[in-house]
Parts: structure tokens; C-alpha cells; sequence
């Protein structure tokens, strides 16, 4: 729509019919992780059968709209239905389809999107982001707009280290599923899509922890800036046994080669949802302290910043339950270096006990030799404390 009359404001460029549709899952649920899916028309009914395939395990609410990414208000749309929500959701679902027809121009379109993806996560930062791809159409001209903007979905997904889904080729029979407008679906072709994203969700549901205020996620590339920020203070990594990070450059290569382990999380706050420190349960294979699948050892540190407020131990505890509880571990092990008095408090505060004593101990990365105590914790124990 051209807007010549001047009945909207100036410089927007709109749709034919605009529209907003927003849903909120069952809310008199509190206590289940909420998913926030961002979308188009197709959103709408995937949502439904994410719902019915999750039941009260993950509840998924809905922004759906024809806003384009240049729309001014597309954000603070958001920003308005996401400040009923008291919880943090756990993660975003974000497709915008193939709304803004305005928008040809494909350099012009990445930046829109990488630019949209920066808006909303500054919006939502404890949320992991999880970029679907645009399902296929039937019009060949339009399918080629599908896959060019399919290829922006993934440069920026690369740009901020995101998880992609692909809808696109959710299933080889999909397109099969399309109704006579060759942009919508089935109630099948929603069934389908719907069993992609889930797979991807539960994945999130798993991996997302929290605890008063704190959120423990998946790291990503985008962290690097905050990573070197408290890594490479020498107060931070030198006692714990590695040396502070030298560039952001080496930030970067530690989240993809370190910090990538199964069970390997960053610790943010709740409050910006921003990375300060490292937690993991190293698992058997990637931890000398056990040769058995149920039992792994703990690590962790934090940013210097926000020592001495109880955090990494409120992080700690956590771990222990995700360890005993989630994973069926037996027992979990933990360690620290002569002279590392903090690491000590937090692991007796935790319920660690003492195990043993090794002199001359090789610490690889530092090119030298120490002291090193080891304390363990077993599930029984773990139960007992609880108690």
C-alpha cells in the first residue's frame, strides 16, 4: 500500500490487511517453561499442535503478525505483549515469513533481518533464539523469494551463532500438503511442521536452567565479546589452571572448541541475560577424574565483577540437581588448586566432601606443577543434604 492519503504515518509501508494475532497459553499455568514463537500465518496452527504435542511439559505463546521488518513498531509490538509475562520465556521461535513484499532487495534484506534479530534479543536476553527457515510454495517465483530469504535466515544465524530449523525441507512430501493458495497447509502439512520445531524445543527445554537469578544456557558465538570481557582478567582463569584470554579472537575459538561440551553452559543474569562466568559437568571422555558414564566431574568460575553475592554457589547447586536428577549421575566430582580459597568455600558450602590430596599435580596450560585437592559427592549424599 502506497499511503498517499496520508491516513497512516508517514514512511511506513504496509499490507493490504494488517494484522496482529497474539495468544497466551493456558494462564493459569505457572510453573511450566513458556516459549514465545514469533511468526506469520503459518505460525498460527504450528503453534496449535506444538501445544497439543506438549501438553503442560512446554507451553508455546504466540506473536503472530503481518509487520514487515522494517515496520517501526514491529518491535515495540513485542515488547508490549512479551511485559504481560512475569517469567522469563525460555526461548524464541522467530520467522517472519514472507511479509514486506517491498523488500527486493536482498543486501538490503539481511541487514533488516540481522538488525531485527539484534532488536529482539536485546528484548528477550535470557531467551535462547532458534531461527525457523519459510516453508515452500507452490508459485515457482515466489519459491525463489522463499529460498533467498532462507539464505539471509542463515547468514544471520551464522553471524550470531543461532540454531536454524528448516522448514523448507521439513519432510520430502511436504509441498504435497499445501492448500489451493500454495502458501498454507493441511492439517497434516501443520502436523509435520509442528514435530520439526518440537524436535528442536525439546532440545531447549533440556538445556536451559535457572535458578532465582540466574540463567544457565547453551553458549554462543555472540558471548565472545562478554567472555573476554571476564576471562581475560588474570584474576579470573590463572588460579582455576588456564591463562587469561589474550584477544577476542581466542574468546571466540573457546566457545566453539572448549566451551561446546554436552553439558557445558554459560552463567547469566537474569536481568540481561548476559554471560559472567562457565559452569559444566564434564562427562566420561572429557574428564580424568572418572572412567564411568555415571559419574562426571564439576567446573566452573566467574567474572571477578560479581564475586562475594553467593551466584556461582546458587549455579553450583543447580548443577548438582541437573547432574543427580536429570542425568542419573552417581557421583559427581570436584576440584581445586592449592591457594584457590574461593573455589574451596563454595565446594564445602555446596556439600562436596573431601576425597584426597595429589602434589606435583601437571596443569598443561599454565606450563607448571601444583597442589591439587579433589572432593566428590555422591547421589545419596547429595539426597541426605536435601533432605
Amino acid at each position: 500500500m502506497d499511503n498517499k492519503n496520508g491516513i497512516f504515518r508517514e514512511g511506513l509501508t504496509l499490507e493490504t490487511y494488517e494484522w496482529d494475532q497474539t495468544w497466551i497459553e493456558n494462564t493459569e499455568d505457572l510453573t511450566s517453561p513458556r516459549i514465545l514463537y514469533i511468526g506469520d500465518s503459518i505460525s498460527i496452527p504450528t503453534r496449535t499442535k506444538l501445544n497439543e504435542l506438549f501438553g503442560s511439559k512446554i507451553r508455546v505463546d504466540g506473536f503472530a503478525s503481518s509487520k514487515a521488518l522494517d515496520h517501526p513498531y514491529f518491535t515495540e509490538s513485542v515488547r508490549l505483549f512479551t511485559a504481560q509475562q512475569a517469567a522469563p520465556y525460555r526461548a524464541v521461535l522467530f520467522n517472519n515469513g514472507l511479509h514486506g513484499w517491498h523488500l527486493d532487495d536482498t543486501d538490503a534484506y539481511e541487514r533488516l533481518y540481522a538488525r531485527k534479530i539484534e532488536e529482539l534479543r536485546a528484548l528477550l536476553p535470557q531467551a535462547a533464539f532458534i531461527l525457523l527457515l519459510t516453508t515452500p510454495t507452490l508459485d515457482p517465483d515466489t519459491d525463489a523469494r522463499v529460498q533467498s530469504r532462507n539464505r539471509a535466515v542463515i547468514k544471520a544465524a551464522k553471524t550470531f551463532g543461532l540454531q536454524t530449523v528448516d522448514l523448507y525441507r521439513a519432510d520430502p512430501d511436504l509441498p504435497s500438503y499445501l492448500c489451493s493458495d500454495g502458501v498454507h497447509f493441511t492439517d497434516e502439512g501443520y502436523r509435520i511442521l509442528a514435530k520439526t520445531v518440537a524436535a528442536a524445543l525439546e532440545q531447549v527445554r533440556t538445556t536451559v536452567l535457572e535458578t532465582e537469578r540466574l540463567v544457565l544456557r547453551r553458549w554462543e558465538e555472540s558471548d565472545a565479546e562478554d567472555l573476554y570481557t571476564y576471562a581475560g582478567d588474570p584474576a579470573v582463569g590463572p588460579i582455576a589452571g588456564w591463562p587469561a584470554h589474550q584477544s577476542l579472537d581466542e574468546s571466540r575459538e573457546v566457545i566453539r572448541n572448549v566451551f561446546n561440551g554436552k553439558e557445558a553452559y554459560a552463567v547469566c543474569l537474569k536481568e540481561d541475560g548476559k554471560a559472567i562466568g562457565a559452569i559444566e559437568l564434564k562427562l566420561n571422555g572429557h574428564t580424568d577424574m572418572t572412567e564411568r558414564d555415571d559419574e562426571c566431574e564439576l567446573g566452573y568460575w566467574l567474572g571477578k565483577p560479581f564475586w562475594g553475592r553467593g551466584l556461582i554457589s546458587e549455579a553450583v547447586k543447580e548443577m548438582l540437581r541437573r547432574a543427580f536428577e536429570d542425568l542419573g549421575m552417581r557421583r559427581v566430582w570436584c576440584g581445586y588448586y592449592e591457594g584457590n580459597a574461593a573455589s574451596k568455600r563454595v565446594q564445602e558450602k555446596a556439600g562436596f566432601r573431601y576425597r584426597w590430596t595429589t602434589e606435583g599435580v601437571d596443569v598443561p596450560l599454565m606450563h607448571e606443577k601444583r597442589t591439587g585437592h579433589v572432593n566428590a559427592m555422591t547421589k545419596e549424599e547429595w539426597e541426605t543434604m536435601r533432605s
